[in-house]
């Protein structure tokens, strides 16, 4: 018997998106208009990023919104296919899950005091390490060229300032003519 799909809950799980997007426009129009971060100065590609996220989460949310007013829900788990699935590796998923989400909310509160360097590279290769990344040095290795790699693109092109954290470091980009 196949399990009947829960409305409310895709509703709500919509209304969730949508407000995380309200909530981003209404950051970049105080915060960070205030901080003289998105108001055409250096700083005005802060905005940016966020801005064009939050642009791609609310059109994928009219298209599933589209789907779910036309009755086309996300397809639920069968009885069957639940009986075939041993419990082990549904476990370890849902453990990976809540780990990917409690590293998620790690990084967002400690990006500022400690910095974003040190934070991304610390927390992408606990990610890596959490989905099974062997050897360890291949998740380190990538945890590290990520973090540059974000960096540079972010401080060395685009020229936004990042948290430098208590450490107070940041690559020296300038050197590069940038």
């Amino acid at each position: 018997m196949d399990r009947k799909p829960n409305a409310l809950g895709h509703w709500l799980v919509l209304g969730a998106m949508f407000g995380i997007v309200a909530l981003v426009f209404q950051q970049i129009a105080t915060s960070l208009t205030d901080q003289r971060a998105a108001s055409g100065d250096a700083l005005s590609n802060a905005a940016l990023f966020p801005r064009w996220v939050a642009i791609t989460i609310a059109g994928l949310g009219l298209i599933v919104a589209g789907q779910m007013l036309m009755g086309r829900y996300p397809k639920g788990e069968s009885a069957a296919e639940a009986e075939d699935c041993p419990p082990e590796p549904r476990s370890r998923l849902r453990l990976q899950e809540i780990a990917i989400a409690g590293l998620t909310l790690i990084y967002l509160l400690m990006l500022e005091p400690v910095g974003f360097h040190l934070t991304t590279f610390l927390v992408i290769g606990a990610m890596f390490l959490v989905l099974d990344a062997r050897p360890v040095w291949r998740a380190v290795a990538a945890s590290a060229a990520l973090t540059l790699a974000a960096s540079f693109v972010f401080e060395g092109l685009l020229k936004v300032i990042l948290p430098v954290g208590f450490l107070g470091f940041t690559p020296p980009y300038h050197l590069l003519g940038l």
